[in-house]
């Protein structure tokens, strides 16, 4: 009996949800009449083109408000591809404070859920071309078929009507919500498509590394730079929406490899096509400020799925005296050393072409405390200043960087 109970209800549970996928049915438009409406023949849309297979070429007089096109085939188009919606509309009212120029918005549920969501738009024109008193504009429409749209037939929805300019609201695709001061003067039609699988396989990510280790850097130096490739070995272009750290970090950044400047939300989206030598070198800049570990995440958002890739590396202290090498181009003495007062001097003599060169003071646990100005300095002897006031007596490192070259020279401050 409890057996029997049970199998009742799930009887009744299956037959509800059956009846209610039945019921599901599209929103008819709402229709606000408050002055005239559609009656008034004001404008409306004369002809649908589409060119899918088999094509669409439907010429209508917009004597309804809302026309579902049922009798005609439905539109074939496949998942992936590009297609081209050509929509006439007519303007059919002479008052010179109207601008002639209707709103067209278009929607297809392509994932078959009995609502047009917000997505699902391929026209969006708050405006279009002028169109003189009794004549009739044409115009064309991209829009892309989503790879992962759902296969089998579904709806597409066309909605016109006067402006937001001309009083009117914006369109949405169940009609106006509510009444308004100028009334609904255009029109919204209704047709079939197929969507098609695609004969083209997906696109397919590969990434070189899912992790970017920077290893030990020496702090408070130049910026490194490292990176990882990114492929695309599917059929369909891969498309990067975005790139964002998952946590927030001051050492790490993201460089555009076009410019090598920082990588802004401008620059997306980043489409990387099948071609064997089309790929996208994912570049980031480290620079440690502190003897520690630093790790981060980059989270890459594509048209087929987020990915995510560890960044960490390690701040280390200068390196030892004997990683660095003795310039015969560049000499450099400190006079007096120790250093007695806040205002020292050094000598620079540079044998070589004059080019940048970089003068720093460090202390005993690698980071830099200070910059010496170099600017000015050319081939022979050169006389720089510099202040001794913020920092302690003891000793420290000077450094110097000539033509990628380091120098270390020992100072000792004894104020």
């Amino acid at each position: 009996m409890k057996t029997f109970r049970l199998f009742f209800l799930m009887l009744i549970i299956a037959l509800l949800g059956f009846n209610s996928s039945l019921s599901q049915e599209y929103c008819t438009p709402f229709f606000s009449a408050t002055q005239g409406g559609s009656a008034d023949k004001f404008t409306g849309i004369t002809n649908v083109k589409i060119n899918s297979q088999p094509a669409i070429d439907n010429s209508s007089d917009y004597n309804d408000y809302y026309v579902y096109f049922s009798e005609l085939e439905a539109a074939g188009l496949k998942a992936g591809e590009e297609y081209e919606i050509t929509i006439k509309v007519k303007w059919n009212i002479d008052i010179p404070q109207f601008g002639h120029q209707p709103q067209v918005y278009a929607w297809i549920d392509w994932d078959q859920n009995f609502v047009f969501d917000v997505g699902e738009e391929i026209v969006e024109i708050a405006n279009l071309d002028s169109i003189p008193f009794g004549e009739e504009r044409e115009t064309t429409f991209k829009f892309n078929v989503p790879v992962d749209a759902k296969s089998g037939i579904t709806r597409l929805r066309i909605s016109e009507d006067m402006a937001v300019s001309d009083g009117h609201p914006k369109i949405v695709a169940c009609g106006y919500s509510e009444s308004h001061n100028m009334g609904q003067h255009g029109n919204v039609e209704d047709y079939n498509v197929e969507v098609l699988s695609s004969e083209v396989e997906p696109a397919k990510i590969l990434i070189s590394s899912d992790v970017l280790d920077f290893g030990e850097v020496e702090i408070n130096t130049k910026k490194v730079q490292g990176g990882v490739k990114i492929s695309n070995t599917g059929g369909q272009d891969l498309i990067i929406n975005s790139m964002t750290f998952a946590n927030s970090t001051e050492v790490f950044e993201l460089i555009n490899p076009e410019d090598s400047e920082t990588l802004e939300v401008s620059d997306f989206p980043i489409a990387i096509t099948n071609a064997g030598d089309d790929k996208f070198e994912l570049t980031l800049e480290f620079s440690p400020t502190e003897l520690t570990a630093y790790s981060a995440k980059v989270l890459i958002e594509t048209n087929i799925g987020e990915y995510n890739i560890d960044i960490k590396g390690s701040g280390d202290v200068i390196k030892s005296l004997s990683d660095f090498v003795k310039d015969s181009q560049l000499n450099i003495s400190v006079n007096p050393n120790p250093i007695t007062s806040e205002n020292a001097s050094l000598t620079l003599n540079l044998g070589g072409e004059a080019s940048e060169i970089e003068l720093f003071i460090v202390d005993l646990n690698g980071n830099i405390v200070q910059r010496i100005d170099t600017e000015g300095v050319s081939n022979g002897e050169n006389k720089l200043r510099f202040s001794t006031a913020n920092l302690s007596s003891g000793s420290y490192f000077l450094i110097s960087e000539y033509m990628g070259v380091k120098n270390m020279t020992t100072i000792v401050i004894a104020k």
